[in-house]
């Protein structure tokens, strides 16, 4: 969903008529605000556990600002279905959205990117990203159990991993579909504690938990090494140029069409080029080994029939270096 929002600025960048087209289609409910200073500071980080109205002020307000110009209880925020609206309440030196000056008792819709000001404090408002959570590994009891606390968040759950996903949530990292697509999109893996600790907030200047909490970072299962653990973004480069074919022999079966592909999917995101079939003859395959193409076949099915000494080749052609066994 989208809002569009009309701004007319003078010759020194300032805001001097605004207007937010009430036609466009308005923020979806799955939405985090963010508050923040000039400099990046973080001020408010909303919604903080379902709370839907925020005061803003110098002291006994939800939103804290040290400032000798802002009231003590200067102005309101509001979230109402995902949108984020501010009231003044008479504050003595008042409150500004751009360039105007907001009418007391009356509300104003915000958007990412409007500039706010209470007294001489100057905020940007900014829209996060919605949180889209998928898991890997929990029972559907463990998953539907993790749906209020997403909910407060303002974020989505998935049950099938999509380009949208934010997070994977396992309780132990082990290999799974799921878990690759994580660590080649560098998308971070957390325990359930994360949303936890995330949901349970109760201030508004308390930042998120960080992924890399010992608390949030899923134990690893067997076999699997400690880089696991770390989001890499050079993964997406691990396979840069390599080509690989697939021995996928004549199943057609659910299991067989599901893991080529993720095989498929996974290894483009890694920067192979697209998989392609193996060969069916003895010239044809030595060409893709000579060619420098790597084969692949699904775990529980055997690849017979397409190596270079089954079908009748005395002398296969020396195969060339393999891809890492081991992803970092």
């Amino acid at each position: 969903m989208y809002v569009c929002t009309y701004v007319l600025v003078d010759k020194n960048l300032r805001t001097v008529w605004r207007e937010v087209d009430t036609c466009a289609q308005r923020a979806v409910k799955h939405t985090m605000w963010r508050l923040e200073k000039l400099n990046g500071e973080l001020v408010a980080l909303l919604p903080v556990n379902g709370q839907e109205q925020y005061t803003v002020g110098r002291r006994d307000s939800d939103i804290l600002l040290a400032d000798k110009s802002v009231s003590r209880a200067h102005a309101v925020l509001r979230l109402d279905g995902g949108e984020l609206w501010v009231m003044d309440l008479g504050s003595k030196f008042g409150s500004q959205l751009g360039a105007a000056r907001l009418v007391k008792d009356e509300r104003s819709r915000l958007v990412g990117g409007d500039h706010l000001t209470f007294g001489a404090t100057q905020l940007t408002v900014v829209l996060l990203p919605p949180f889209e959570f998928c898991c890997s590994g929990l029972s559907r009891k463990e998953t539907e159990a993790l749906r209020p606390q997403i909910e407060a968040l303002g974020g989505k759950l998935h049950k099938e991993w999509m380009p949208a996903v934010t997070h994977v949530v396992m309780t132990r990292m082990r290999v799974t579909p799921k878990l690759l697509y994580a660590l080649v999109t560098a998308t971070p893996i957390v325990t359930p504690q994360w949303l936890a600790l995330a949901a349970a907030r109760t201030r508004a200047d308390e930042p998120l938990p960080k992924c890399s909490d010992v608390r949030c970072v899923p134990p690893l299962g067997p076999g699997l090494p400690e880089a696991v653990q770390q989001v890499l973004a050079e993964r997406a480069l691990l396979f840069k140029g390599r080509r690989f074919a697939w021995l996928g022999g004549d199943e057609a079966g659910e299991a067989a069409v599901q893991a080529r592909h993720h095989a498929a999917t996974i290894l483009e995101l890694m920067g192979a080029e697209p998989l392609c079939e193996a060969a069916t003859d003895a010239d044809a395959v030595g060409a893709q080994i000579d060619g420098g193409t790597h084969f692949l076949f699904a775990e529980d099915v055997a690849p017979g029939g397409y190596n270079a000494r089954n079908i009748g080749s005395s002398s296969p052609p020396t195969p060339p270096p393999h891809p890492p066994t081991h992803m970092p």
